[in-house]
């Protein structure tokens, strides 16, 4: 929506948008099987000592 909103208001930013990147219409949101959140690279899953 944020990108939409660039493009609509012919922003200077919206030249560095990727022509490639589809344009999300609220109306139709992608479908909830094709959501995927990878996990966090950055997080160490052990429990940490004397804790």
């Amino acid at each position: 929506m944020i990108l939409k909103g660039v493009r609509d208001a012919k922003l200077g930013l919206a030249k560095d948008i990727n022509p490639a990147e589809p344009v999300f219409d609220p109306t139709r949101p992608d479908a909830y099987a094709s959501f995927y959140w990878p996990e966090s690279p950055g997080r160490d899953a052990a429990k940490p000592d004397g804790n």
